[in-house]
């Protein structure tokens, strides 16, 4: 009889120590996850809405977490279709009555509370780090909300395509420069000034490993072969770390039709090439 107990005494020992090691796992998990900008909408390609294992699903003003092959409602009350979310909480915009509601929900719990509230309805949340929430106003604005101390902080104007990675806020400042706001130090930071053309070209970039890649535009050129009147820009790609450190050339003089899509690897870039007319591949080199 004593060797039963202690041996029911030793199994409930290691089992308290398993216990206690996995659930200090999925605590350091959940508290390494970083915040990133995530568009619902389901044109954009699923890597793009895709954080851990969940996919994130607009449908009929209705967003829809995917995990495992299991479609869960998440929110029903015709949010945007912009979320800023870690896995954990996502937080997001309603708009009514020319009232914008800026709200936080649990994932796991699906219930949700109220941060803040605008009467605004331009409106569009970019980022949260630190206990600030980052959002634009009227497309071009970019401000941050303090949740523990209710004040908001304009950063920058003129700024569009802010996207987040971790600490850091990606954008477009003034219709040309690429810039990277780093939220902990309260800097910005150009990356690269002629990221888009006077003209109307966009310039693309993409964040990949904590490398920012993305294109210098030198001049524009009359396209040729396939392409009938339009125009391809001479591209030289290039990527950095997010705080503008090893900057690295990967190619040069790409002719890529202007208003194409792009699409950056690791090792490699894709579009669409002015005198070919069809899509490319270019190893970087």
């Amino acid at each position: 009889m004593e060797s039963r107990k202690r041996f029911y005494k030793i199994v409930m020992v290691i089992s308290s120590i398993i216990f206690a090691q996995i659930l200090t796992q999925k605590i350091q998990v959940q508290a390494a996850a970083s915040y990133q900008t995530i568009t619902t909408n389901p044109y954009i390609a699923k890597k793009d809405r895709r954080v851990g294992n969940a996919i994130f699903l607009y449908d009929w003003g209705k967003i829809y977490i995917i995990e495992n092959g299991k479609k869960e409602l998440l929110l029903s009350n015709r949010p945007d279709t912009q979320i800023v979310t870690n896995g954990k909480f996502a937080y997001y915009c309603t708009h009514g009555y020319g009232i914008t509601k800026v709200c936080r929900i649990s994932i796991l719990e699906k219930n949700d509370e109220e941060q803040f509230s605008l009467n605004k309805h331009s409106v569009e949340l970019v980022g949260y780090c630190n206990g600030r929430i980052y959002y634009t106003l009227y497309g071009s604005v970019l401000w941050s909300y303090d949740i523990k101390t209710g004040t908001h902080e304009r950063i920058e104007y003129g700024v569009t395509g802010v996207k987040q990675h971790k600490k850091y806020l990606c954008m477009v400042k003034r219709g040309r420069s690429l810039c990277v706001y780093d939220t902990k130090k309260k800097t910005l930071k150009t990356i690269c000034k002629n990221h888009n053309l006077t003209g109307g070209q966009q310039g693309r970039f993409d964040i990949i490993s904590d490398y920012i890649y993305y294109t210098d535009y030198l001049r524009q050129t009359p396209g040729g072969g396939s392409i009938q009147g339009g125009v391809y820009l001479w591209t030289t790609v290039r990527k950095c770390k997010l705080d503008g450190t090893n900057r690295r050339t990967l190619a040069e003089r790409l002719p890529i039709v202007m208003g194409s899509s792009i699409t950056f690897k690791k090792d490699s870039v894709t579009y669409l090439s002015g005198f070919t007319g069809k899509r490319k591949r270019t190893k970087f080199k």
